[in-house]
């Protein structure tokens, strides 16, 4: 069950909205066991072959924890344990290809079942919970506080990576939702489902058929696939994480903010401060600190850095083209560690064309479906033909892009660039993301209108047969 499907947005969400908040104005236990079940079904009904993998991932964990609670002598060990299992288990299905023990197994499983869906997420937080109940922050937690906290399935199947001490503490009050957080979360919810069914859908569309062209494509066509995936994956991360945060808000709960305008970003590090929060703030606190950070020199932080953003390239995906995404924001941290430490300044704007235009070449291996694709794509963006630009710019379009004309009709073709930057700027410099619309406390009547203008073509474009695309952090 997708978050942009209308099984979810027209009978799951608001029957379990309903039936959560009633249910814990009564009983704040019942409303805890109902959210359970409620999110066991939605991660079934997406997909029940996981499910195996998801209990006895929680069952492990749950002990690893319930040891390190009741066992202060052995408490590090019953960590150890618990986050190795988690490893161990991530490793075994994700990168069987490079993991002898069990590979053969693992292999069969995912041919047959195929990947567990949010492993990747559902492992690194409870490897979190395991740390931090090792470090005495969190105190005894029942079974099924537990499973609420793992399953909640506003976050569940792509974040945000949410830490026990942000979420739990809201789930104990009895008192009735406000009106305030079911508007701000109705309305998130609609432009989240507009930016994902209606905009990234749209790149989506000229992004596909580029990347399965690579061979093929000109330079002018090289740049509109590598902008359009860059659109794509901006509305569809964004319109995930306010569908999330919007779920959340209808239950009462107030998630962490995982995406802040990351294309506004001036340098590389503000952009990892913008982007995917949870898992950037995860890697930081639980891999790279612990490494020493930056507490011990320059040539070990580097290398901290580096490992860091490997190890992020690994969580998405064990094909090298991740490897090399990681690689690169890795070595563009340092430089701008370095730059920084230096003492040397950019302006504002010329640090963010710089930035914007290195994001638009690392999302490049992120996409390809393998390295020579990318490296195709990488080609075709630096070879220019001057001959070709200049029958580009005053090109015929019915006649010209052929392979764009396979997804659009021509008079559409000859709008692209117009329509790409409106679009983009209009939601990158103009529109409030969503962290800012909700801290702002008013949604008033214009945005109300707006949102439900919003819902409506999405709802529209959804019965009207537009694909129900799964968002592309689901897959990992």
């Amino acid at each position: 069950m997708l978050f942009n499907s209308l099984s979810f947005i027209l009978l799951f969400l608001p029957i379990t909205a309903v039936a959560y908040n009633l249910i814990r104005r009564f009983s704040v236990s019942g409303s805890k066991l109902f959210m359970i079940a409620a999110s066991a079904y939605f991660y079934v009904y997406t997909t029940y072959t996981g499910a195996p993998v998801l209990a006895a991932s929680c069952l492990v964990s749950y002990a690893s924890y319930r040891a390190i609670i009741m066992s202060p002598r052995r408490r590090k060990l019953a960590m150890i344990i618990g986050v190795t299992a988690n490893v161990i288990l991530l490793c075994v299905l994700k990168y069987n290809h490079f993991v002898p023990i069990g590979a053969a197994y693992a292999t069969d499983w995912l041919r047959t079942y195929g990947m567990p869906l949010a492993v990747s997420f559902f492992t690194f937080q409870q490897i979190s919970f395991l740390v931090d109940a090792y470090k005495g922050k969190i105190e005894r937690v029942a079974l099924f506080d537990y499973l609420y906290y793992v399953l909640f399935f506003p976050k569940m199947i792509a974040g945000p990576i949410t830490r026990w001490q942000s979420l739990m503490p809201q789930t104990n009050s009895r008192e009735m939702i406000r009106s305030s957080m079911v508007l701000a979360g109705l309305t998130v919810i609609a432009i989240g489902l507009f930016k994902k069914v209606v905009l990234s859908g749209l790149f989506a569309r000229y992004a596909d058929v580029g990347y399965a062209n690579t061979a093929a494509l000109s330079f002018a066509e090289a740049w509109v696939t590598s902008l359009s995936y860059t659109a794509q994956i901006y509305f569809d991360f964004s319109g995930y994480s306010d569908i999330a945060i919007g779920s959340a808000l209808l239950l009462g709960i107030r998630l962490p903010d995982n995406f802040n305008s990351p294309y506004k970003a001036v340098n590389i590090r503000d952009f990892w401060s913008r982007w995917h929060i949870s898992l950037s703030t995860w890697l930081r606190d639980y891999v790279y600190i612990p490494l020493g950070g930056s507490r011990k020199g320059m040539p070990r932080t580097m290398a901290n850095l580096l490992i860091t953003f490997l190890i992020s390239g690994a969580w998405h995906g064990s094909e090298l083209n991740f490897i090399i995404w990681g690689a690169m924001h890795g070595i563009a941290t340092i430089v701008n560690v370095l730059w920084e430490k230096a003492g040397l300044r950019m302006p504002a704007l010329a640090g963010w064309l710089v930035t914007i235009l290195f994001i638009n070449l690392s999302w490049i291996p992120f996409r390809a479906d393998s390295v020579q694709s990318a490296y195709n794509i990488f080609c075709a963006m630096f070879r220019p033909d001057l001959v070709e630009l200049r029958n580009w710019l005053y090109r015929d379009p019915y006649n010209d892009w052929n392979w764009l004309k396979s997804v659009f009709s021509p008079n559409q073709v000859t709008t692209y660039a117009a329509m790409y930057v409106s679009v983009v700027l209009l939601f990158v410099f103009t529109v409030k993301n969503t962290a800012q619309v909700i801290n702002s406390g008013e949604i008033g009547f214009l945005r109300t209108v707006l949102a439900g203008l919003a819902l409506a073509a999405s709802i529209i474009f959804m019965f009207g047969g537009a694909s129900a695309a799964a968002f592309i952090y689901a897959a990992f």
